[in-house]
């Protein structure tokens, strides 16, 4: 069976809180009030002050100490109490390892292809989907193999990353599509940025260095600051999975709080990260300086 068709894809309104954690969360740094984020998102003022403060009852968000500011709390603070951006996620590749022929199956299949474009490969009789979920606003291209024992999903983020939100919804539509939870999804590879606005580089355009195991660090200028990214990839038995991968991008090295137990591996593995990445900074302290505003 060979299927080569597409179907309408719905669009999601988002809610105005999706709208509001999606913004704060894009500018980790910064404070506003709720006549600047009426203003950007183009709502209505007394509907997001509401919003808001429902919103901070709920510990979604942050109040500043200056009275009416409210800030993300989707920021990862280092071994060296440094607070990094909201990590921009991209270059995406999550593996399943298990029995895969009930989602080669006819029953299975019927249930994709009249909103996606299935076809078979000619040599090894894999399954290939492209799939366009509705995530953070906009259809993501999102790439689906499927072998016999082995799931392979590719996201192409290279026009516009995802947030951590982002990735909870990507995991969300998956666990849907799939009836597979999180934690069976591993991430074999991943490319994270943080911007730091207000730093530049002096006498070089970027650096790259193999800092740690099977990752890459570039340091380089980017707009009006300087961007970290960091490029991993990892065997299967040795990735994290899309669970985890989830709770570090949101809450840090903390992981699920009151859970520490369960997480200690992977504080200990974010941990060591970070402390490379803190050598790094203190290796650059004579390229990196802060502008004066």
């Amino acid at each position: 069976m060979a299927i080569w068709e597409v179907g309408h894809i719905p669009r999601v309104k988002l809610t105005l809180r999706d709208r509001i954690l999606n913004f704060l969360d894009q500018h980790p740094d910064v404070e506003y009030n709720a006549k600047t984020i009426a203003r950007k998102l183009r709502a209505n003022y007394s509907s997001v002050r509401k919003e808001l403060r429902r919103m901070v009852d709920l510990n979604l968000i942050e109040e500043s100490d200056k009275w009416g500011f409210y800030r993300s709390k989707n920021v990862i603070v280092s071994s060296k109490g440094v607070v990094y951006p909201t990590p921009q996620v991209h270059g995406i590749k999550l593996e399943y390892k298990g029995d895969c022929h009930i989602f080669k199956a006819e029953s299975f299949l019927a249930t994709m292809f009249a909103r996606y474009t299935l076809r078979r490969h000619p040599k090894n009789h894999s399954i290939v989907i492209n799939a366009y979920p509705y995530i953070e606003g906009e259809h993501r291209d999102v790439t689906i193999t499927i072998h016999d024992n082995l799931l392979e999903i590719w996201v192409k983020t290279s026009d516009k990353p995802l947030t951590p939100n982002g990735l909870m919804e990507l995991s969300a539509w998956l666990q849907g599509k799939f009836n597979l939870d999180s934690s069976q999804f591993k991430l074999t590879q991943v490319g994270l940025n943080y911007d730091f606005p207000g730093l530049k580089l002096d006498g070089v355009s970027d650096l790259t260095l193999k800092q740690f195991s099977n990752a890459i660090i570039r340091v380089y200028h980017h707009g009006e600051g300087v961007r970290y990214e960091i490029h991993k990839s990892d065997k299967r038995d040795e990735a994290i999975n899309l669970e985890q991968a989830i709770s570090i991008l949101k809450h840090g090295i903390e992981g699920k709080r009151g859970n520490e137990k369960e997480y200690g591996d992977l504080r200990r593995m974010i941990e060591e990260v970070n402390r490379k990445i803190d050598l790094l900074r203190d290796g650059m302290v004579t390229l990196l300086k802060v502008e004066d505003h």
